[in-house]
């Protein structure tokens, strides 16, 4: 984990390489995941099925399912 500055300035630093790269920001989070975990888990999964088994289709789960457990809130 790293101050947000120093984030933006490795990604301006490898744009103007001509490198490709992914860069996920989880808002409010200290040394881990906090209560962004079961989020952050399932964008691994969707990265891994994408880049790792080559399949580009849209992932098969909802962020709305994955909450489904949790009452909603209005």
């Amino acid at each position: 984990n790293v101050h947000p500055a120093n984030s933006i300035r490795m990604a301006n630093m490898l744009m103007k390489a001509g490198k490709r790269f992914d860069f996920v920001l989880l808002p409010g989070q200290r040394h881990g995941y906090g209560d962004m975990t079961e989020y952050f888990f399932w964008r691994m999964g969707d990265y891994f099925v994408q880049h790792l088994l080559g399949d580009n289709t849209p992932p098969p789960v909802d962020m709305v399912e994955m909450l489904r457990d949790k009452p909603l809130t209005k």
